[in-house]
């Protein structure tokens, strides 16, 4: 009789257990060549969860000092002290705040001279140091966070999506082109000095990145918008000094070090989302006014199914943030531990409509398009502080 309600009772705790919540779910590690593998499910084990922000600063053009109500941006960036740098990238200027929004100066001119660009620059902070580049142009340019223009590097090849891993190397991918028509190629990402000696071979993918439509029996290169075509992505924690990869087709993540070594690779469950004919159709139209046959050949050119994965990033505290793909121009942010397990899928408050969405030291900044005019927010992250 003991013995039956001994069981009795651990039927009832067990049950009242399942009803405060889920379970954690435990992600399945493996060792596969001596590699460590991590498989998580679908299910973040400590759940769902909305940020809760507080905004703690606006920068809006027409309104503040004079220097800036003709302000125009495309994209964002923070140096190491907080200060807040808006990218225009017709005008190619770069505008200057301090953390708390205030106007400093405006920099960069355009132009193919020394330290000048001809468009849409991309910025980017190793210490105190600002990079500058555009990978159409082969070149990469030193500044001060000043603005005071120090040296250029100009290229012998075009390298796309650089990040500077210090002063004097970067990661970035070169595409090598198979056959004379160029419809094959296969894009290498590596890890590049400023001199190109000596790559580090960190991954390397077939027709990543872009793809061809025909159409009067010739090929279109074709560049989608992220998410849509398989690509070859990355993001780099510059305090590990861990380069984190995805060929985004399929949900893994591979962790590799500075010599190109796999030391870690990421699984998680994901059923990639449908690319419907309006969606298609929707594509197409951003890319302007084109005959009717060339919109066609487009259209049937394109993936039925999107990828996994749009982007990587690394949190301040060493979390892997990843945009998933769950839908057309939708995503989720799944977050994963440095060891690899998925542990929380965030969303953003209603309301919260933002573009370049960046994290950085506890903070959620990004820009809003009111009306065709760029509005910078930023806001204090108050959910999971030893996350964010």
């Amino acid at each position: 009789m003991k013995k039956l309600f001994f069981c009795l009772l651990l039927i009832v705790v067990y049950s009242q257990f399942l009803s405060c919540g889920e379970i954690d779910k435990k992600a399945d590690t493996k060792l596969i060549k001596g590699i460590k593998h991590v498989y998580n499910t679908a299910i973040p084990s400590k759940g769902k969860l909305t940020l809760n922000l507080k905004k703690i600063l606006t920068i809006e053009p027409g309104k503040g000092e004079a220097e800036i109500r003709d302000l125009f941006f495309y994209d964002h960036v923070s140096d190491q002290d907080g200060n807040i740098y808006l990218i225009d990238g017709k005008s190619v200027k770069i505008h200057k705040f301090n953390p708390r929004g205030k106007y400093i100066k405006s920099f960069l001119d355009k132009g193919q001279g020394p330290g000048e660009f001809g468009n849409y620059p991309r910025v980017q902070f190793s210490g105190n140091i600002a990079f500058i580049s555009n990978s159409n142009e082969r070149k990469i340019a030193r500044y001060t966070t000043d603005g005071k223009f120090l040296k250029e590097f100009k290229f012998k090849k075009y390298y796309y999506s650089l990040h500077m891993v210090d002063n004097e190397k970067f990661i970035g991918t070169v595409n090598k082109y198979l056959d004379d028509k160029r419809t094959k190629f296969i894009k290498y990402l590596g890890i590049y000095t400023l001199d190109e000696q000596n790559p580090v071979k960190l991954f390397e993918a077939e027709n990543a990145g872009k793809f061809l439509a025909y159409f009067d029996n010739r090929s279109i290169v074709v560049i989608p918008n992220p998410g849509i075509y398989k690509d070859v992505i990355y993001t780099f924690d510059s305090h590990t000094k861990k380069i984190y990869i995805s060929f985004n087709k399929d949900y893994t993540i591979y962790e590799k070090n500075l010599k190109g070594t796999t030391e870690l690779v990421i699984h998680k469950d994901h059923k990639n989302p449908t690319l419907k004919h309006s969606d298609k159709v929707d594509i197409v139209n951003t890319f302007g006014t084109m005959p009717a046959s060339l919109r066609k050949a487009i259209i049937d050119a394109l993936p039925d199914k999107m990828c996994a994965i749009e982007s990587l990033d690394v949190l301040s505290n060493g979390y892997i943030l990843v945009r998933s793909v769950i839908g057309y121009q939708k995503v989720g942010f799944d977050i994963f531990s440095r060891r690899g397990e998925y542990v929380y899928l965030i969303d953003l408050p209603e309301g919260i409509n933002l573009e370049k969405i960046k994290f950085s030291n506890g903070v959620l900044s990004g820009i809003e398009n009111r009306e065709d005019t760029p509005v910078y927010h930023m806001y204090k992250i108050e959910s999971l502080p030893n996350v964010f």
